[in-house]
């Protein structure tokens, strides 16, 4: 079972949750301590991209390079990283 992501686990993403749902610009937002939540995480195994209900792309560091490499324009993307934790709060992956 791939891993998916679950609710927007911190109260400083729910404040801009609304702005990167739409694909507005956040960096100068976005929590320095983001942490995202897997969702029923028992079993999960962690692939290059997660899948979620909320419409991001994320990636892990392999792709985010990968997706580096074809230069898109710095206007058209943002690469946000965050913590990925299991619903204990312990984090799983900071390769994101």
């Amino acid at each position: 079972m791939n891993a998916e992501l679950g609710m927007i686990y911190e109260s400083n993403l729910n404040k801009i949750s609304h702005s990167l749902a739409l694909g507005e610009a956040v960096r100068d937002r976005f929590p320095l301590d983001a942490v995202l939540e897997l969702a029923g995480d028992r079993g999960a195994q962690l692939s290059s991209l997660l899948g979620n209900s909320l419409s991001f792309l994320i990636v892990n560091s392999t792709m985010k390079t990968a997706i580096e490499d074809t230069k898109p324009e710095p206007s058209k993307i943002e690469l946000l990283p965050f913590a990925l934790t299991n619903s204990k709060g312990k984090v799983y992956s900071k390769d994101y």
